[in-house]
């Protein structure tokens, strides 16, 4: 009875270590994500300045508006394409960085090679 009792208990310690290791290596791939996503938007402008989205929303709030609209009608196509709608042939023949869908590049844009 009492050997049963370790037993149990040794594999809920084992299984809790399991998902604690499996949850710290999620985190660091997440951590690795956002990193690389904040070194997007902390470049430098032309006078050597650091880029600030804020600033620039407050300066110019047209451009940003204009911007963040054309980025939410490529996440609305996106979602159409993930449930099933066709691709347009605009969408196929797309292989210039200014003619592809930026927020699913691999769902949308199957001719498009990064350079």
């Amino acid at each position: 009875m009492f050997s049963q009792l370790k037993l149990i208990l040794f594999f809920m310690l084992l299984s809790g270590a399991a998902g604690g290791l499996w949850y710290v290596q999620h985190l660091k791939s997440e951590n690795e994500i956002l990193t690389l996503t904040n070194e997007k938007f902390n470049k430098v402008n032309a006078s050597g300045e650091r880029r600030d989205i804020g600033n620039l929303a407050v300066s110019k709030p047209k451009s940003i508006e204009r911007i963040e609209r054309k980025r939410e009608q490529q996440r609305a196509r996106c979602f159409e394409i993930a449930q099933g709608s066709p691709l347009t042939e605009k969408e196929i023949n797309a292989t210039k960085k200014s003619q592809i869908n930026a927020e699913c590049t691999n769902i949308a844009n199957p001719n498009y090679i990064p350079y």
